[in-house]
C-alpha cells in the first residue's frame, strides 16, 4: 500500500521579543559568544548564561543597532564522520547582511608516499546568506535556515532547503561550528547535527539551558603493529618471498627500491627473484582513511646465482648422436655441458659418453605350407634367405641375423558357413569348427577346415504400445482391440524367423470442467487450479508469470491480463481447457479534503476496477465517497477497495483553518459585539495575541479564547485597526493580520 503525508505548515511573526533566561548556563556548555562593534573594533566575549534566552541565542543589550555584529561558536570535535547533516535555525533584524555558518572540519591527511612523509589537512567552510529583496518584509524580523548535507565525500551547501553549492571534500571530523555577521547581525534560535555514519543526533536548543549536549565520546583507535620478513631465492625456489604481519591491518601495499616494485598484496612473490633489485623494501598501511599511515622498513640484500657440478655417464648405440650445448657428440670420451636448472642455478655436466657396437647371428627353420614361422616377431611363409635387425643391450641393434626358411608344400581348404536356429549342415547342428586332417608324401599335412555358426532364435521387443479406450491398433495386418501379449512371426532376407512381441495397454478416457475465470490485485501471488486426473501430466501455455509450467496448480505472479491453455494427458488420452486471469492495477486515493460548511471528508478515487467501498479512520465499508463521522484535527487515514478488492490508503493531516472576524462593533446589538475567531474550538491548545497599532501587547488567551470585547485594563479602546498573531501548538503553525474596531 501507498502511505502519503499532506502537511500544511503556515509560519508568519509580527513582533520580536527577547526574555533572557534566569537559569545560569555556566559550566554545562561549549558555546561561547562574541559581539564586535565594528566603529571601535572591540570584542566582547559571552559565557552560555549572557546569551540563552527564551527566544534563542541572543545577547543582552543587542537589540539590531547596526554598529554591533554578534557571533555564536561551539568548540567540540566530533567522532570520525563520512554522513551528516547540520541545520542552523537563524533569525536577523531589520538590516542584517551576511549572515554566515562556519564549519572548522579536519580532512583525510594527505600522505607522500615517494619521501614516506605526512601533513595533517584542516579547512574552514562558510556558508552565506545574503539580504535580498525577499527579506524586505514589514515586520523587523525573518527566518532563514543554513546547513550542511555530506555523503559519499561530497558536501551540499543549503540555504532554505535548496542546495546551491556543492563540493568534494574528503572530511573526517568536525571541530567547530558557528554562525556570525559581516554586518547587522540577529540570534540562533537552534541547532542540529545529524551523524548517520556513527548513529547519533546533537540538537541545541538556546532557549533552555537545560537542553545543552556535548558531543558522544569517541572510541580510541587502537595502535597499530606492523612488521616485515623476507626469504631469498634459492635453487630450489627462485622466488624471493615478502611477508608483512599486523594486529589490526587488513590492506598493505609495498614498494621496492626506487619504486622499481609495487603490491597490493600482504605477502607478494617475486618470481624472477634472482633479478629483483637489492635495497630498502617498504610496507605500509593504515587503519582507515582519516589516520596517518604506519610503515616498516627492510633492506634486502640479493645474492648471486649458485653453480652446480655432476659428471653423468652414458652410453650410445653407434650410429646415434648425444646433443650438448657446446654440439653433438658420437664417439666414446669425455665431454663437458652447462645447463640452467628448474632452480634458476647455472649447472656443469661432465659426460662419460659409450658406444655400443652391434652383434651378429645365424639360424637354419623348416615348415609345412600353409603353417607359417614366428621368429623374433616377425612371420615367414615362404622360402628363403632373411636378414633382420635386432635390438639388444641397452636397445642398440644387435645386428643381423641371417635367416634360412624352407617352405614344403601341403594342402588345406577352408569354408565357412551359416546356419539358421535348428538346421543341419553336414550332420551338423551347432556353431564350431570342423578339421578333417590327411598326411601327404612330404610329411606334411592336408587340411580340410568347416567353420558353421548357427544364428540364434530372434526376438524383438516391441515394447508396451498405448491406445485409448475405443481405438484399435493396427499391426502386421492384424487389428488388436483389447490390451494383452500378442507376437507376430516375421520372415528376414536370409529365410530365419523373427517374433515380434508387443504389448498392448488400454489408456481410460477423461473430460475436463472449464474453470471459473480469476480476478485478482496486480503484483497479488496465488496458485490456479484445475481439475486433477490421476496420473495425467499437466502443461500451462503460455508460461508467462507461472512458478511451474508443468504442474496442476501453479503459481503465478499477476501482472496482466493472461489468458492460459492447459493440456492434460495420461498415456495417449488428452483434453485441454482455459483459464482466464483478469488483473486489477488497484484504485488510487488522489485526495482527501474536509468540507467546513457540511463539516465532513470527502474522498477523491480513480483506477482499478469500479465500483469502490470506502472507510475512513477504522469505520466499516461504505459505498459513499463521505463521511460525516464527528471530526476532529490530526493525521487521518481513508482507504479504497475495488470490485476485484484491491485497496488503497492515504493519510493526510486533517487542518480545520481558522478565519478571524474582520471587525467586532461592540455597541450591545448582540451583532459582532465581540471578536471572533471561527473554528478556533476545534484545538486543544493554542495563544491569542492582540496588540495596538505601535506594537503594544494588550491581552493573551491561553487555550480558552470568550472573544476580545474591545476593552483594556477596564477601558475601551478607540476605533482603529488593531493586530493579532494566533499560534496553535497542534500544528506549530502561526497566523498574523489586523481587524478593525467599530464603535458608533
Amino acid at each position: 500500500m501507498r502511505k502519503r503525508c499532506l502537511c500544511i505548515l503556515i509560519f508568519s511573526l509580527m513582533f520580536f521579543s527577547v526574555t533572557f533566561a534566569e537559569s545560569s548556563c555556566e559550566n554545562i556548555s561549549r558555546w561561547h559568544a562574541e559581539m564586535t562593534d565594528v566603529n571601535t573594533q572591540k570584542t566582547n566575549y559571552y559565557a552560555p548564561e549572557d546569551f540563552f534566552t527564551s527566544d534563542g541565542a541572543m545577547i543582552k543589550g543587542y537589540e539590531g543597532q547596526s554598529n554591533l555584529i554578534p557571533g555564536y561558536f561551539f568548540s567540540d570535535t566530533t567522532c570520525y564522520t563520512d554522513n551528516f547533516e547540520i541545520e542552523y535555525i537563524i533569525h536577523h533584524v531589520t538590516g542584517w547582511d551576511h549572515v554566515i555558518a562556519v564549519m572548522s572540519i579536519t580532512t583525510e591527511p594527505y600522505f607522500d608516499f615517494d619521501n614516506l612523509r605526512s601533513a595533517p589537512q584542516s579547512k574552514k567552510i562558510r556558508l552565506v546568506a545574503d539580504r535580498n529583496g525577499s527579506d524586505s518584509l514589514r515586520s523587523n524580523y525573518t527566518v532563514i535556515k543554513l546547513g550542511f548535507r555530506y555523503r559519499n565525500d561530497t558536501l551540499d551547501f543549503i540555504r532554505n532547503g535548496f542546495v546551491y553549492e556543492r563540493r568534494a571534500i574528503p572530511i573526517c571530523k568536525i571541530t567547530e561550528m558557528g554562525v556570525y555577521w559581516e554586518y547587522g547581525g540577529g540570534g540562533v534560535e537552534s541547532i542540529r547535527l545529524t551523524d548517520y555514519a556513527n548513529d547519533t543526533e546533537y540538537f541545541e536548543d538556546f532557549s533552555d539551558c537545560e537542553n545543552i549536549q556535548l558531543f558522544k565520546e569517541c572510541e580510541p583507535d587502537p595502535v597499530v603493529e606492523l612488521s616485515a620478513s623476507y626469504q631469498l631465492p634459492s635453487c630450489k625456489d627462485s622466488s624471493l618471498h615478502l611477508f608483512a604481519n599486523s594486529n589490526v591491518l587488513e590492506d598493505f601495499h609495498w614498494i621496492g627500491p626506487d619504486s622499481t616494485f609495487l603490491s597490493d598484496e600482504q605477502n607478494p612473490v617475486i618470481a624472477d627473484g634472482w633479478s629483483a633489485a637489492s635495497g630498502t623494501y617498504v610496507v605500509w598501511g593504515r587503519l582507515h582513511r582519516c589516520v596517518l599511515p604506519v610503515y616498516y622498513k627492510m633492506d634486502v640484500a640479493v645474492p648471486k646465482k649458485e653453480t652446480v657440478r655432476d659428471t653423468v655417464s652414458s652410453s650410445l648405440c653407434k650410429g646415434d648422436t648425444l646433443w650438448l650445448s657446446s654440439g653433438p657428440a658420437f664417439e666414446s670420451g669425455v665431454y663437458v655441458d652447462s645447463l640452467l636448472t628448474e632452480g634458476g642455478c647455472d649447472s656443469i655436466v661432465i659426460h662419460r659418453l659409450s658406444i655400443l657396437a652391434p652383434v651378429y647371428e645365424t639360424v637354419r627353420l623348416k615348415a609345412c605350407a600353409p603353417d607359417d614361422i614366428l621368429f623374433h616377431g616377425k612371420y615367414y611363409t615362404e622360402s628363403g634367405v632373411y636378414a633382420d635387425t635386432l635390438k639388444g643391450e641397452m636397445g642398440c641393434d644387435s645386428l643381423i641375423s641371417l635367416l634360412y626358411v624352407t617352405v614344403n608344400e601341403s594342402f588345406f581348404s577352408e569354408r565357412f558357413d551359416t546356419l539358421c536356429y535348428g538346421r543341419e549342415l553336414d550332420g551338423h547342428t551347432e556353431s564350431g569348427v570342423y578339421v578333417d586332417s590327411l598326411l601327404t608324401v612330404n610329411g606334411c599335412d592336408s587340411v580340410s577346415v568347416l567353420h558353421i555358426n548357427v544364428l540364434p532364435k530372434v526376438e524383438i521387443d516391441n515394447g508396451a504400445v498405448h491406445i485409448c479406450e475405443g481405438d484399435s491398433l493396427s499391426m502386421n495386418g492384424h487389428v488388436y482391440f483389447d490390451a494383452g501379449l500378442y507376437i507376430d512371426t516375421l520372415r528376414t532376407e536370409g529365410e530365419c524367423d523373427t517374433f515380434l512381441i508387443t504389448r498392448l495397454i488400454i489408456d481410460s478416457t477423461f473430460a475436463l470442467e472449464n474453470p471459473k475465470d480469476v480476478k485478482v490485485c496486480r503484483s497479488a501471488y496465488l496458485q490456479l487450479q484445475i481439475d486433477s486426473v490421476a496420473g495425467a501430466s499437466y502443461r500451462w501455455s503460455p508460461t508467462n508469470y507461472l512458478s511451474n509450467s508443468m504442474v496442476r496448480e501453479p503459481f503465478v505472479t499477476a501482472v496482466e491480463n493472461m489468458k492460459y491453455d492447459v493440456f492434460v494427458e495420461r498415456g495417449v488420452c488428452r483434453d485441454s481447457v482455459s483459464l482466464s486471469l483478469f488483473v486489477s492495477e488497484g484504485p488510487r486515493i488522489l485526495d482527501a479534503v474536509y468540507d467546513s460548511d457540511a463539516q465532513s471528508v470527502v474522498v477523491y478515487a480513480e483506477g482499478g476496477e469500479p465500483a469502490y467501498l470506502y472507510s475512513f479512520q477504522t469505520s466499516d465499508w461504505q459505498s459513499e465517497s463521505h463521511f460525516d463521522t464527528e471530526i476532529s484535527v490530526g493525521m487521518k487515514m481513508v482507504k479504497v477497495k475495488d470490485d476485484y478488492g484491491c485497496e488503497d490508503e492515504y493519510s493526510f493531516l486533517l487542518l480545520i483553518p481558522v478565519f478571524p472576524e474582520d471587525h467586532l462593533s461592540p455597541n450591545g446589538d448582540g451583532i459582532k459585539d465581540r471578536w471572533e475567531i471561527r473554528n478556533l474550538e476545534y484545538y486543544r491548545h493554542f495563544v491569542v495575541k492582540i496588540f495596538d497599532r505601535f506594537g503594544k501587547q494588550l491581552v493573551v488567551y491561553r487555550d480558552y479564547y470568550p472573544g476580545w470585547d474591545g476593552y483594556y485594563q477596564g477601558h475601551p479602546m478607540p476605533s482603529t485597526d488593531y493586530w493579532y498573531v494566533i499560534s496553535i501548538d497542534e500544528l506549530d503553525y502561526e497566523k498574523s493580520g489586523h481587524f478593525t474596531l467599530l464603535r458608533r
